[in-house]
């Protein structure tokens, strides 16, 4: 059984912010509502070419967009979209992590869809993806999400 895999999206302006995701248009409404309030996309994508489709979508929605090749389970590219963020604009204000996989069709019925019909190996992928590289990604943009943004309210991280 082969996970289907699903990636994000990033951002910035004097909002940054960071953006997983399944397929290049699942989270385009979050980005188009963000662009509203003058955040900057950045669209991480595996997939460049999907990713350069996002961002073409989102600067035909009038939203500031880039794209950067990123993969959540590559520590080497959480370092690389630290160093994106730290240089062209020294913080991160918004981090929307949410890549993840999953095997199957969902909602649905069948052993892929119990602990007891999953495979441990792929039990052990989907948690790396959808939990731990999370917490790694998270803990790599820190710093930078910790900067001060000059924005009117701050949660504490």
């Amino acid at each position: 059984m082969n996970p289907k895999q699903h990636r994000r999206s990033f951002s910035h302006v004097s909002k940054n912010r960071i953006h997983h995701r399944r397929k290049p248009r699942t989270r385009l409404p979050t980005a188009l509502e963000l662009k509203d309030a003058g955040v900057k996309v950045v669209i991480g994508s595996r997939d460049l070419a999907q990713g350069e489709q996002a961002v073409a979508r989102l600067r035909a929605a009038g939203a500031d967009a880039d794209v950067l090749h990123f993969d959540i389970t590559k520590p080497a590219d959480h370092k690389a979209a630290y160093d994106y963020f730290n240089s062209r604009y020294g913080r991160l204000d918004i981090l929307v992590n949410n890549a993840g996989i999953a095997a199957g069709a969902f909602p649905g019925n069948g052993p892929e869809h119990s602990v007891s019909g999953v495979a441990p190996d792929l039990l052990h992928k989907i948690f790396e993806t959808n939990f731990f590289a999370q917490v790694a990604l998270t803990r790599a943009l820190l710093p930078l999400l910790k900067k001060k943004s000059g924005g009117p309210h701050r949660q504490s991280l």
